[in-house]
């Protein structure tokens, strides 16, 4: 598995993003939401998310001069891409919670020019018999996406340091976590719809409004018309 997942570079196992977005659907459904309402999704600077996306997956080949350096370049505009274009969107429900999973593998890929990968993480996901293999295909193929760990790497608390083994067989870090759950949100609060605002004039849904008549009689009857009282003349 490491070896597809360091060839295509995906940020973080497939099944774990297919499961996030499950996982969206199912609380979005379980709170009144609807597909229908999905239609209307409108975002603030698309481009810049495809963009993003599309950098992620951008093939280097490994035998340029400068291809760690170029890496490294595609995947700090990339988060830069996706971090604009979920602060511009920030005040959509789990929009928050995406930009800090972005920030805190922003901040470790800068650090270390490259997320690292540890040596523990790889164990899990892989096993032990093909530990080896594993690694040494993860450094000739993983470039400055994922890249193993090494001695002088910062801030490794937040790297790809967590693994799972069969049937996910991938390497995430915390920052992975938090967009994930962030996205799983972001997708229950679309299927939801915007929120109404309160009107005390506006009726309720189940509010039935009848037009009543101007009549008299649901006016209430007239007073009559008293004429003026005078004094009696001295006789």
């Amino acid at each position: 598995m490491l070896e597809r997942f360091a060839r295509h570079a995906y940020p973080v196992p497939v099944i774990l993003v297919l499961a996030a977005l499950g996982a969206g659907v199912a609380v979005g459904l379980a709170t009144g939401g609807s597909f229908r309402n999905l239609a209307d999704i409108h975002f603030r600077w698309p481009y810049l998310a495809i963009a993003g996306l599309l950098l992620q997956w951008m093939p280097v080949p490994h035998g340029w001069a400068h291809a760690a350096g170029v890496e490294f370049g595609l995947l700090v505009a990339s988060y830069v891409m996706l971090l604009v274009f979920v602060l511009g969107n920030i005040r959509r429900p789990g929009m928050v919670v995406v930009a800090i999973g972005l920030l805190l593998n922003g901040i470790v890929i800068a650090a270390n020019s490259g997320m690292p990968v540890t040596a523990a993480a790889v164990r899990s996901a892989s096993g032990s018999p093909s530990f080896a293999a594993e690694v040494h295909k993860l450094n000739a193929q993983g470039g400055a996406k994922h890249r193993p760990a090494e001695p002088g790497d910062t801030a490794l608390w937040l790297s790809d340091r967590f693994g799972i083994g069969k049937p996910i067989e991938g390497v995430f870090s915390i920052g992975d976590l938090f967009w994930l759950v962030g996205g799983a949100w972001v997708v229950a609060g679309l299927m939801r719809g915007p929120r109404r605002t309160s009107d005390s004039h506006a009726p309720a849904a189940d509010e039935q409004v009848i037009a009543l008549p101007d009549s008299a009689t649901l006016q209430g009857p007239v007073a009559p018309v008293q004429p003026p009282r005078h004094p009696p003349e001295p006789a």
